[in-house]
């Protein structure tokens, strides 16, 4: 069974002040843990980065520390970083369709305040960047 199915149902919990972990009621040290059942694991998977994702998150999520597990450490890292990318990318693009629809329901007078904001600001551009006023 696999320990992000154990973390779902609540038979693996984490203590983070007393680092211990308790799977199916019976306690475990922190270290017990990680270096036996979750190496194990681990090495189970092979190279299979859902399996590895998988069994590290849930650890993640508690608090405990994903380091140390070497090429599984890296393909959770890189799961991390993609994973954040991605949202990152999703929040932009929500708002730039929020933008574009305030846009698209401007009231003319929104209109007409953001066309004299534009020339007022190529006014502007003009005035300071004018050939007369180029020290080169």
């Amino acid at each position: 069974m696999s320990i992000n199915h154990l973390w779902k149902k609540g038979a693996l919990s984490y203590d983070s002040k007393t680092q211990t972990v308790t799977l199916h009621g019976q306690t475990l040290t922190e270290a017990y843990f990680c270096e036996v059942i979750v190496t194990t694991a681990l090495n189970a998977s092979g190279a299979n980065s859902g399996v590895v994702v998988s069994i590290l998150l849930p650890m993640h999520e508690a608090g405990m520390s994903t380091l140390g597990f070497g090429d599984y450490s890296q393909t959770f890292a890189n799961y991390l970083r993609d994973n954040r990318e991605a949202v990152e990318r999703k929040r932009r693009e929500v708002a730039e369709h929020a933008q574009r629809m305030a846009d698209m329901h401007a009231s003319p007078a929104e209109i007409q305040k953001a066309v004299d904001d534009r020339k007022a600001r190529q006014a502007m551009q003009l005035a300071r960047f004018r050939k007369d006023s180029a020290g080169f």
